[in-house]
């Protein structure tokens, strides 16, 4: 009852807040998110949200289209002069938002940029690969790799910006973003939302919607207030899933549900002691029932995973070594790895991990749930949870035990060099578990050097399974995307990489003032 009540003033004051909050005029569609995207400079991809945005703002040489297959965008097409040297025919029919043609030079300048002295752009090790890019006319590049380099054509996804775009005076151009993609920067409140308006001259033609808003909600319940309330028109993959499954019963929203391809996984430091000896990580994976989560944790929103790779990826490996869960055999590893239980069912522990997490409650909640399965073998569990800043913060450094996290729109296999070569330990790159195995080292190597997508793919294939049985990481599952519309969005399509692209055929069904409904005591 206590608790009923709290739930009930909770709601209260949320509602309240939200009731005194300064009004401005609704975009046309509001979709509410988590955080707010750090950098609408798509040069400098900071997180999943800013991704998602600016894939809304700019557009690259090439894309993923819905179905993750590389295809043109701004450039009509592309040829191969020899395994280093690549030609780009471009459209002739794209503007910038501010009434520039689009052309080859803004590829070039865009492409400098990211390398030039003292530029913090993530993608500035891709860059260097190139050797030169050369304007031959307005509408035709070419560009020389230093040498072979087949993950190359997946980085010139990054979105274009115009010549000079650095140094225009006035706010800096990640503050005023200037693109040629179907939505035009409008404004922004830092923290709190970012309002997008439709391009009438997107050379695909205009997008349906007249105005977007990015609204930061980062409260759960306020979150799912705010959709029932009408204040929000879209949710997608931000309502936890144990609220999910109320949600699906609420008859005024829509739910949308598609398998995804954001994979979650469990990460070792193979640096410590007890984690570098592979029986005691098979052990803990064993421990795992990972169906029982997905069926009580996640309410099936879910699949198995036997990698970084959804099955739907072309280079993505079925037969790999896969961990059934078996208590009883895991306790048998540990026992075998030198670590028995000292008092057997008793409250002694044969050692103990912490395991860290983001402070999101999903993600506490399951980060305890897997801490009673370790716990049920003898193995002591701490959980400790940081919002993200220092969560990421610790994880790049190498400041771990074990962590559970997500890597979020894998298509490109390249990714295995970028998490699991020897020589990308941070500060470098993503191997933050210290993983080295000389076998991996190679292949990955052999496999970006390599222009056959068969011998891509055979060199991949031996990565995946070499990568199963070593064990840096636990597969833990595959996100489904789910999303909450209210009744009066339209058009909106679900992508596998969970982008927002399907926002620029969506509409308004009616625009009469949203329905509003009574909230219940509680919320799960």
């Amino acid at each position: 009852m206590h608790k009923a009540k709290t739930m009930a003033i909770m709601i209260g004051v949320v509602i309240l807040a939200v009731a005194c909050t300064p009004k401005r005029e609704r975009a046309e569609i509001v979709v509410g998110i988590e955080s707010f995207p750090s950098s609408l400079d798509p040069r400098y991809p900071a997180d999943a949200y800013s991704s998602k945005v600016q894939s809304l703002i700019f557009n690259g040489l090439l894309k993923f289209n819905a179905k993750l297959l590389l295809v043109p965008d701004l450039a009509n097409g592309y040829e191969f002069l020899s395994d280093t040297k690549i030609r780009f025919h471009l459209r002739q029919d794209v503007q910038f938002h501010d009434g520039r043609a689009f052309t080859a030079k803004d590829v070039k300048y865009t492409y400098d940029s990211i390398v030039k002295p003292g530029s913090l752009s993530p993608l500035a090790g891709i860059f260097r690969k190139i050797a030169n890019t050369k304007v031959v006319d307005p509408f035709t590049l070419e560009i020389t790799l230093k040498e072979s380099f087949a993950p190359f054509l997946t980085a010139l996804t990054v979105g274009i910006v115009p010549e000079g775009a650095d140094e225009i005076a006035g706010p800096s151009f990640q503050e005023r973003p200037v693109g040629t993609g179907p939505f035009q920067y409008g404004a922004q409140a830092k923290d709190q939302w970012i309002r997008l308006t439709g391009f009438p001259k997107y050379f695909s033609g205009a997008p349906k919607p007249a105005s977007l808003e990015f609204q930061t909600i980062r409260d759960d319940t306020t979150r799912v207030l705010k959709i029932l309330h009408g204040e929000v028109d879209l949710l997608q993959n931000a309502v936890p899933l144990v609220m999910a499954q109320w949600l699906k019963t609420r008859g005024k929203l829509i739910m949308m549900s598609e398998p995804g391809i954001n994979y979650n996984y469990l990460a070792f430091n193979l640096r410590d002691p007890m984690l570098k000896n592979v029986r005691v990580r098979e052990a803990l994976a064993m421990a795992i029932d990972r169906e029982a989560l997905i069926e009580f944790q996640l309410k099936g929103f879910a699949r198995l995973a036997t990698g970084m790779l959804a099955p739907t990826n072309e280079y993505y490996e079925p037969n790999v070594s896969q961990i059934d869960y078996d208590p009883q055999v895991a306790a048998g590893l540990l026992d075998s790895a030198g670590f028995p239980d000292p008092d057997g069912e008793g409250p002694a522990k044969r050692f103990t991990l912490t395991l860290k997490t983001s402070h999101r409650r999903d993600r506490v909640a399951m980060a305890r749930a897997i801490a009673r399965y370790w716990e049920a073998v003898g193995v002591g569990v701490k959980v400790a949870s940081f919002e993200w800043g220092t969560f990421y913060r610790d994880i790049r450094t190498g400041n771990f035990q074990t962590f559970t996290s997500t890597w979020v729109g894998i298509t490109d296999p390249d990714i295995y060099h970028y998490v699991f070569h020897s020589g990308q330990i941070p500060p470098v790159g993503a191997n933050r578990g210290s993983f080295e195995n000389a076998t991996v080292d190679e292949l990955v190597v052999a496999a970006r050097e390599e222009s056959d997508p068969a011998l891509r793919k055979k060199y991949y294939s031996q990565v995946q399974k070499l990568i199963s049985l070593e064990l840096p990481y636990v597969d833990l599952w595959y996100e489904d995307n789910v999303a909450f519309l209210r009744p009066e969005i339209q058009g909106y399509t679900l992508r596998p990489d969970a982008g927002f692209m399907g926002l620029v055929n969506t509409t308004r069904g009616s625009q009469d003032k949203p329905e509003t409904e009574s909230m219940p005591e509680t919320l799960p």
